[in-house]
Formats: C-alpha cells, sequence, structure tokens
C-alpha cells in the first residue's frame, strides 16, 4: 500500500500543481463530505484515526493467562508488552492533528500513516519471536488458539438459526 501511495503521489501532485484556485477547490472538497471551507472535515478522520485503530493484537492478558507464562518468558512478555506501546504510541501519533484539506496533503497523511504501521509491525516483531520461541510446545499450541480464526465447521455451526 505503501508502494501504491508512492506511485500515486508524484502524478496527482503533478496534476494538482496544473489547476486552477478554482479547479483545487473543487478537487479539495471531493471525499470531504463537506465543503472544506466549513471546517467540519477534520471530524470526519476521528473514526479511521484514533484509539480504537492502534495496535490489534490480542490481549496480552489473554495470552498470559492462556500460556502460564514462567518467570524468564515473563520478562519475554513483558518486553512484548513494551514493544506493542511504543508500536501503538507511534500508530496513534502519526494522525494528523486536523484533516488534511487537500488530495496531496490527505494522501500523505495515509502514507504517513502506513508507514507507522509498518514500522509497527518491525517493533512488535522481535519481541513477538523471542517470547514465541521460549514457549514449550504445549503453551505454543495455546497462544496458537488464540491467535487463530474459528474453524470452518465451527463458523458454520455459529452461522445457523
Amino acid at each position: 500500500m505503501i508502494q501504491a501511495a508512492n506511485a500515486v503521489g508524484g502524478p496527482l501532485g503533478d496534476f494538482y500543481a496544473s489547476l486552477s484556485d478554482e479547479q483545487k477547490a473543487a478537487f479539495n472538497a471531493i471525499g470531504q463530505g463537506e465543503p472544506a471551507a466549513n471546517g467540519a472535515a477534520a471530524a470526519n478522520i476521528a473514526p479511521a484515526c484514533g484509539p480504537n485503530n492502534a495496535v490489534p493484537l490480542i490481549a496480552l492478558d489473554q495470552i498470559n493467562a492462556a500460556v502460564r507464562p514462567d518467570a524468564k518468558q515473563q520478562t519475554a512478555l513483558a518486553a512484548l508488552r513494551a514493544a506493542a506501546g511504543n508500536a501503538d504510541d507511534a500508530i496513534l501519533a502519526s494522525c494528523p492533528k486536523s484533516a488534511p484539506l487537500t488530495p496531496t496533503g490527505r494522501l500523505d497523511a495515509v502514507k504517513a500513516r502506513l508507514q507507522a504501521m509498518a514500522n509497527g509491525v518491525d517493533l512488535i516483531k522481535p519481541p513477538l519471536q523471542d517470547f514465541y520461541a521460549s514457549l514449550s510446545d504445549e503453551q505454543k499450541a495455546k497462544f496458537d488458539a488464540l491467535t487463530q480464526p474459528p474453524a470452518e465447521s465451527e463458523q458454520n455451526v455459529k452461522a445457523q438459526p
């Protein structure tokens, strides 16, 4: 997605620069839901960029309860918790304070958010791998059960009236 945003960014910037002021104003209003001049656009980004859209990890308390880590594993789990917190903070910090008014600004905000998410994965991956490697086979099975979607047969049973 970052590569796609980068690929679109140059041509979008060139196109936008070629527009008259009137055309830019009309283009800026696209996707805003409201005319850009009324300031209501800032509210439109809240659902896409807020605390409910941060690091989507299974609750570490659930992992702790399921695998019952020993003291060494608790240290690895604490490192994972810290990394998840750092990733979460960085992702939330990537949210613009107000909605960008231009399409190029909105694309830049999307790219910043995507990059923060990719960086978050990079932050979480090593401590997650370390924690997982420290688990016994039995603990791994319990951990894996937490992270797997329900089996197709379970989904069908739940879907039936």
